[in-house]
């Protein structure tokens, strides 16, 4: 899973609190290589946000209708300045479909 398999869904669950659905990204590869880093969290967002567009959400967890949905990228390490403004970026587009990006870094 991870970044290593952008067609998959690495998890999803709901947050406690707020009630909100989790589907998070597991990234543990280093920023050395920022172009491919970058490509490859660009294929998986890809795939997280078609999820959420096309209903496949509800389909899978039902319950998902009424919630908050939020895509959290869990990162080994933390973030550069380019992925910041990546994940920036890309929050406008995942607004589009009712979902919200944030970074966790995860040591």
């Amino acid at each position: 899973m991870g970044l290593d398999n952008p067609t998959i869904i690495d998890a999803l669950g709901f947050d406690d609190t707020s009630g909100d659905v989790i589907l998070a990204i597991l990234d543990s590869w280093e920023w050395d290589d920022e172009a491919t880093h970058l490509q490859a969290l660009k294929e998986k967002l890809k795939t997280y946000l078609g999820f959420i567009e096309s209903g496949e959400i509800l389909d899978v967890r039902p319950e998902a209708a009424a919630k908050g949905i939020v895509i959290e990228i869990v990162g080994k390490y933390r973030q550069t300045d380019s992925a910041k403004r990546f994940v920036k970026e890309v929050s406008a587009i995942a607004a589009e479909v009712k979902a919200t990006i944030r970074f966790k870094y995860f040591p």
